[in-house]
């Protein structure tokens, strides 16, 4: 039996449409509307949200240092990274969660 195929994995970001992410691969990861009032530390960023130690290697080896930096990142990004499908999907459920703490 073949696999369908694999669709990119896209959360409602928020309640808020301003704060929703597009889908698609070249969508960025973040909305700019949900741009933090300073800029988030990635390292504290994967702490806060259980994010691997891999995670956070592979984001500091392609230069990455703040959340602010993923306004410009893409699904694309990501696998041209070489992260992982389970990584990605990580990384999407943190973003997710940290856009929703956003509007409380």
């Amino acid at each position: 039996m073949q696999a369908a195929p694999a669709t990119p994995i896209t959360p409602a970001l928020a309640s808020s449409s301003s704060n929703a992410s597009s889908s698609g691969p070249d969508a960025p990861l973040l909305s700019k509307s949900a741009q933090p009032q300073l800029p988030l530390p990635l390292s504290d960023f994967c702490v806060m949200y259980a994010l691997s130690n891999d995670i956070l290697a592979r984001f500091v080896e392609n230069g990455y240092g703040t959340l602010t930096q993923l306004l410009y990142t893409t699904l694309q990004d990501l696998r041209d990274m070489e992260f992982k499908r389970c990584e990605i999907a990580a990384i999407q459920c943190a973003i997710a969660e940290w856009v929703c703490n956003l509007d409380v």
